[in-house]
């Protein structure tokens, strides 16, 4: 899925100056660890790992109020959410 800036919920992410790492120059993730606050590695995170607008939407809502802080890499982002991704559609639901 194309994800844009405006596509997001959120509007207080940093958008840094690209780097020689970033998603969009490589066309892969970059390190394993994963910014929560930076608007570029979540429009990649989302984009990469969901398929419509919706699911793009609730993930990003579970990155910033329910994915625990301790977890840094996208692998273990991504698994906690798989892992409840059912709870999280009961609780946005509402």
């Amino acid at each position: 899925m194309q994800l844009k800036k405006n596509d997001l919920i959120y509007s207080d992410y940093a958008w840094t100056e690209l780097r020689a790492d970033d998603p969009r120059r490589i066309g892969r993730p970059d390190n394993v660890l994963f910014n929560r606050r930076e608007g570029h590695e979540v429009l990649a995170f989302l984009a990469h790992n969901f398929s419509t607008l919706e699911d793009a939407h609730r993930a990003e809502r579970a990155l910033r109020h329910r994915v625990p802080a301790y977890l840094h890499s996208r692998r273990q982002v991504y698994e906690w959410l798989t892992l409840n991704w059912a709870f999280l559609n009961v609780c946005h639901a509402r």
